[in-house]
């Protein structure tokens, strides 16, 4: 059984792998839905979206499985930067049934087919979604149109959009924050670096660390600013040459 086979078996119930295999081979251009095993329901739209290499990531490679040695947690409250199209809301929503959460994502399409898989699972009255970038700033600032590598930018170039940027603390304040999984293309070293992460109340991290111009070793940088931020540090289950997962929890 070739790759993609495998892990379509491995992700969708029967049903559903006829109902994709006969989408693709009809190269539609709409989205189709289809039931997880793990219980729920995603949108896919065709290539050249990313929809099915995020799938792939979060429900096959299990991006965010937690390593053996990080602590259980029964999170009520998850904040999710970098929520691309939905696919980790439904990931957490099913492993921890009673969180709330908030996510943030500035992409306008990405936004739609999070709302579009919010719906599919009943989950609109537990999910706060906020169609904006974070940082550790207010302003208004513009996006690569990359799909799940789009990246926030300071200044307007030929493929980007203007978007908003919250400030992560003011959005934060006080609340304790269960869980933050992170995945914003290198706009997580501002707020990490920030002062004002040593006051926040966040009792564990999932992030995905990338190397930038800026911050060429982001791997060691991260765990670097974790450890001093009085963190344990672990790595994740997946690991590129220039990306990859950290966990972290006190």
């Amino acid at each position: 059984m070739n790759e993609k086979r495998r892990w379509l078996r491995d992700i969708l119930t029967p049903i559903s792998r006829l109902h994709y295999f006969i989408w693709r081979l009809s190269k539609s251009k709409q989205t189709i839905v289809v039931n997880l095993q793990i219980g729920g329901r995603i949108e896919i739209r065709p290539q050249p979206t990313t929809d099915i290499m995020t799938a792939y990531e979060i429900f096959v490679a299990e991006a965010y499985e937690k390593p053996l040695q990080v602590p259980n947690i029964y999170p009520k409250f998850i904040v999710d930067i970098g929520a691309n199209v939905g696919h980790s809301l439904i990931y957490w929503a099913n492993l921890y049934p009673e969180s709330k959460l908030i996510a943030f994502e500035p992409h306008p399409d990405h936004l739609l087919m999070i709302y579009k898989n919010l719906h599919q699972n009943s989950l609109l009255n537990r999910v706060l979604v906020v169609g904006s970038a974070v940082s550790n700033r207010n302003a208004k600032s513009f996006l690569t149109d990359n799909e799940n590598e789009s990246a926030v930018v300071d200044d307007y170039k030929p493929g980007t959009f203007s978007i908003k940027v919250r400030d992560l603390f003011e959005e934060i304040g006080n609340e304790t924050v269960d869980l933050l999984k992170i995945d914003i293309e290198g706009g997580e070293y501002p707020i990490f670096a920030d002062q004002r992460f040593e006051k926040l109340d966040v009792r564990m991290i999932v992030m995905e660390w990338h190397n930038t111009d800026e911050v060429p070793n982001g791997l060691d940088w991260s765990k670097q600013r974790l450890v001093s931020l009085g963190y344990q540090v672990t790595e994740g289950k997946l690991n590129y040459p220039t990306a990859g997962i950290l966990w972290a929890w006190k």
